[in-house]
This record gives C-alpha cells, structure tokens and sequence, in this order.
C-alpha cells in the first residue's frame, strides 16, 4: 500500500513556467507520487517540461504518473497513466 503525499498538478493553479520548481519542494517535502495533470494542448515547450518533471521525479526516486495521455506516457517512460 501507498501512503503520503500525491501530487496533482494544474497549469491553472501552477503555470508551467513554476511548475518545476513547485514540483521539486514538494518532493522535498515528502510526496511520493507527482500526477502531471495539463487539460491544455502540449506542445514541444510542454514536452520539454514534462521530461524535466519525469527527471527530476526519478531523482528522488518517487513516482511519475502522466494524466490522460497513454502514448506519451509509454513514450518518456512514465510510471503509468491515470
């Protein structure tokens, strides 16, 4: 069983831009699972951060999980999909 804190981002609460860095003092606080969560088109700019999250989730050897989006998931080499 999983226990402690899931993350859940929104670019409309977290714009991409801070994200990063929102992401990275929450793993810093504890969290175990970060959900990426981004209802907007992705782009390559968004391509390119949601492969910063997936490093920067795996150096602290937590949980990366891509909402929605199966293929790109697979692709970078997500810990699953929701």
């Amino acid at each position: 069983m999983l226990r402690g804190l899931y993350v859940i981002t929104d670019e409309k609460l977290t714009p991409l831009d801070s994200m990063i860095n929102q992401v990275r003092l929450s793993l810093e606080g504890g969290a175990k699972i970060i959900q990426f969560r981004f209802k907007s088109k992705i782009d390559d700019k968004v391509l390119q951060k949601i492969v910063e999250l997936r490093d920067l989730v795996k150096s602290f050897e937590k949980i990366f999980i891509i909402n929605d989006y199966v293929d790109l998931a697979d692709e970078i080499g997500a810990d699953g999909v929701h």
